[in-house]
């Protein structure tokens, strides 16, 4: 339709004023189709009372429109909820860690890269065990200043099988119908490739990490 006719158009460099009139409004019709987005999903989550008695919430953020709206549902959570720390993992995060720290007052800590090593930690922070300046891997706010811990790249090799459980994953429980059941092995991580073209080694490592093949059949 009307999105396929201004990518042609778009895509050939042949871009009137009347078609750079009709893109802007095909943005704001996609900027309020998110903020609806936005609005049901935070009053769902809230109706929910999920937030009732969490202390630690993670944010994925992948570039692109979602992480803003994960953002937003942060920002709007930290302000109903005070204590809840929130904490912000990812591709975006992996990319802009300071930026995010800059502009979100409500993100506790940014985690750049692997995050097995910091979660545990992040847990333990929450419950006053730790302070964030020994958990590897963040990005955190120091002084009035934004510093980086430790870099740390976890051994795959003695990383936990993950737990699918409905009662630990309820989404994944077959009568909420929320989510595909798909799960995935994580066999290895990393590319000494360098392609040009690929960012997967600034999220993953340079550097080919696998685990064994016993260890991916035992998963399986």
């Amino acid at each position: 339709g009307e999105i396929a006719r201004l990518h042609d158009i778009a895509k050939s460099g042949r871009v009137s004023p009347e078609d750079m009139a009709g893109m802007m409004l095909l943005e704001g019709r996609i900027a309020a189709g998110l903020d609806r987005v936005y609005r049901k999903t935070f009053d769902e989550l809230e109706s929910r009372g999920l937030f009732e008695n969490v202390g630690l919430l993670g944010l994925k953020l992948w570039v692109g429109p979602g992480a803003e709206l994960a953002l937003r549902w942060a920002e709007s959570l930290s302000k109903a909820h005070p204590s809840l720390r929130i904490f912000a993992g990812g591709p975006l995060a992996t990319l802009q860690p300071r930026a995010l720290l800059e502009k979100h007052a409500c993100l506790d800590a940014v985690c750049v890269g692997p995050g097995e090593d910091a979660i545990v930690g992040l847990a333990e922070f929450c419950e006053g065990q730790r302070e964030l300046s020994t958990i590897p891997n963040l990005v955190i706010r120091e002084s009035r200043t934004i510093v980086e811990t430790e870099s740390r790249a976890p051994d795959i090799r003695a990383t936990p099988f993950p737990l699918y459980a409905p009662e630990v994953y309820p989404a994944m429980a077959r009568e909420r119908d929320e989510k595909l059941p798909v799960l995935c092995i994580d066999e290895s991580r990393g590319c000494p490739m360098d392609c040009h073209f690929c960012a997967h080694a600034s999220f993953s490592g340079s550097s080919w990490r696998h685990r064994s093949a016993e260890q991916i059949v035992a998963e399986m």
